[in-house]
C-alpha cells in the first residue's frame, strides 16, 4: 500500500494507510474512532479523527482509489 490508501479492516472499519512501522503494525488515520487503543473504541462512542497504530492482522484489504 502507498500513502493515502483506504485500509478496509476485518473489524467493519476503514482508515487512511499512512505508512508500514516495519514491526507488524501500520500507522493509520481514522475517523469516528478515540483515542484508546482498542480496536473499535466503542467505549469511547467514536469522538474524533486520530492516528492508530494497528496490527497488519486487523486488516482486510486495502484500496487505490484511481484518480
Amino acid at each position: 500500500p502507498k500513502a493515502g490508501d483506504i485500509v478496509r479492516f476485518t473489524f467493519d472499519h476503514t482508515g487512511l494507510f499512512v505508512r508500514d512501522l516495519g514491526n507488524g503494525y501500520i500507522e493509520t488515520v481514522e475517523g469516528n474512532t478515540g483515542s484508546t487503543g482498542a480496536v473499535s473504541d466503542s467505549a469511547t462512542g467514536g469522538d474524533g479523527v486520530y492516528r492508530k497504530y494497528r496490527s497488519k492482522t486487523l486488516v482486510q484489504d486495502y484500496l487505490t482509489v484511481a484518480g
